[in-house]
């Protein structure tokens, strides 16, 4: 018998709701830190690299934290690659029943490198968007929106 790990499942609920947008992925190297896929809409090719992350409650706000660190030269590569090229942040909140997905492009992931992030942190918001912190400051952060499955394709 084989074993599943969350991220299994996590990585299944993230194919299903690509499926249910009418988007059908191809896998092309799968990890234990994330998995890699390839998705055709239109003609149009892209890959779309999936991580996921447990929720991490400070008692203010949900959140959920990303170490990118040991892809960092992975993540380089592929933004110097001209590929086009998309994070799906798979946000669990109960592996069974509850979670969201947040999807980054390529223009967004470059803004966190050049901060020198090594963890993506996301919060959400009340207005219908994710926040992601690129520094320290209170104003310095990224909004990224609900529901940009349309960008995939």
């Amino acid at each position: 018998m084989s074993e599943l790990k969350k991220s299994d499942f996590a990585y299944g609920a993230a194919i299903s709701a690509l499926m249910s947008n009418g988007i059908y992925p191809t896998l092309v190297s799968s990890g234990k830190r994330r998995n890699i896929y390839k998705i055709s809409v239109n003609n149009k090719e892209c890959e779309l690299y999936i991580k996921s992350s447990s929720i991490s409650n400070n008692g203010l706000y949900d959140n959920w934290i990303f170490n990118i660190e040991k892809e960092l030269d992975e993540l380089n590569e592929y933004l110097n690659s001209g590929i086009k090229f998309f994070i799906m942040l798979v946000c669990i909140v109960d592996i069974f029943s509850k979670g969201e997905l947040v999807i980054i492009n390529s223009d967004e992931l470059k803004a966190l490198l050049e901060a020198g992030k090594k963890n993506i942190t996301i919060s959400r918001q009340r207005t219908g968007e994710y926040m992601i912190s690129t520094g320290r400051k209170k104003d310095e952060y990224i909004n990224i929106r609900y529901n940009r499955f349309n960008e995939l394709k």
